[in-house]
């Protein structure tokens, strides 16, 4: 797949597509500084479209078309750059060893690359297998984006590449980006239609999500439907997985609950998470939603059972992570996952991120926004 070049210091348009809703935004850099000049954000259930034989398709486009228009509404110009992201996209950290015969020999540009043949296709493979076992999407299925190196090792010892080194035993870890061809071809599609450049498909573990200073730690992208899960192990991308539960799920319950539409359950959510309800209903809806933060728990206890977590700190960001019963329950059962009782959860907010990552951040402080954001500081890295 072939996308164009990004072009520097001219503005681009973020579009992050969610389970839930769609996030977009224009920005441009300003030296070493990001600018945010105008944003929005469509809910899908909001999008009027009636009589369609196509009617996901045309959803899901017309929501983009609004996003974009009111984007550059706001903006005050038009851009038809776009950096696409979102929940559609997959990432996986994948490991991989193997001896040298001669290892006494510095390798030489011809096997470095010969190496680097091998390895990227090593790594399809597992990342591959790993998806046919736990989603049933066979591996030709499947559309690799990216493949970029976390860490290199020669004989345990640390390196920033293999050329020109001596040693038997090589180690790689690198992040593979991929996505299912039929989800990306949807959107192709679209934006064809919709006559929208993409210039760069980005997924949120390939951006400078980890600006925070501890070693170890563990990020949590809590969005409609999704889950994604970031974990940091001596401030190295550890391991990338996502489940299927987020705010939808809290969502419906309330609309089974209350037989409330669902403008008026995302309003009692919102008032909900700032603590502005009455206590009677308080109490009511956290009783309602009780049963499903501890299942939410359950499935992300079981993405990390095979982990052994230390985790200075537990990050929370995307629009479900506002939800108080999330919070409560990582609370109440963090033991049951993390080793140790001094980790913290915090809240990454795009106001936060200002000083961090040296931004200006116009209107924006919606935790819906953090990820997204961040895809804006994405610097493209050279791929194996």
């Amino acid at each position: 797949m072939l996308f164009n070049k990004a072009t520097k210091n001219k503005p681009f348009l973020v579009l992050d597509i969610g389970t839930e809703a769609i996030k977009s935004f224009i920005f441009k850099k300003d030296g070493e500084k990001i600018v945010i000049l105008g944003s929005s954000l469509k809910y899908f259930n909001d999008i009027g479209v009636f009589d369609s034989w196509n009617f996901e398709h045309d959803v899901v486009k017309k929501a983009i078309s609004e996003a974009v228009r009111d984007t550059q509404k706001e903006a005050g110009f038009q851009t038809k750059r776009i950096w696409l992201g979102g929940s559609f996209l997959r990432a996986r950290v994948v490991f991989l060893s193997f001896s040298r015969k001669n290892h006494n020999k510095e390798i030489n540009k011809k096997e470095s690359k010969a190496i680097h043949q091998t390895i990227t296709s090593e790594f399809r493979k597992k990342v591959s297998q790993k998806f046919v076992q736990d989603y049933g999407i066979l591996p030709q299925e499947l559309e690799f984006l990216s493949s970029e190196i976390l860490e290199t090792k020669i004989d345990g010892y640390q390196v920033n590449q293999v050329l020109g080194y001596k040693g038997k035993k090589l180690e790689f870890r690198a992040l593979v980006v991929f996505v299912p061809r039929y989800e990306m071809d949807k959107f192709l599609k679209i934006f064809k239609e919709l006559k929208l450049k993409i210039s760069n498909v980005i997924h949120n573990a390939q951006c400078p999500i980890f600006p925070f200073k501890t070693d170890n730690e563990i990020f949590l992208d809590i969005g409609g439907n999704l889950t994604q899960i970031f974990l940091v192990k001596n401030r190295i991308l550890e391991a990338v997985s996502e489940f299927k539960n987020g705010g939808k799920d809290f969502s419906q319950t309330l609309c089974k609950n209350l037989s409330l539409s669902q403008e008026r359950v995302r309003f009692l959510k919102e008032k909900y998470s700032q603590g502005l309800l009455s206590d009677p209903v308080r109490k009511k809806v956290k009783g309602i939603f009780s049963d499903i933060a501890q299942n939410w728990f359950e499935n992300l206890k079981s993405k990390l059972s095979n982990q052994t977590l230390i985790a200075s700190n537990i990050f929370l960001c995307g629009g479900g992570s506002l939800l108080p019963d999330i919070q409560d329950v990582l609370e109440e059962r963090r033991e049951e996952i993390f080793l140790g009782q001094d980790t913290k959860i915090k809240f990454i907010f795009p106001k936060g991120l200002n000083k961090i990552l040296n931004s200006s951040i116009v209107k924006i402080n919606n935790s819906q926004y953090t990820s997204s954001i961040l895809l804006s500081y994405y610097e493209k890295t050279k791929n194996f």
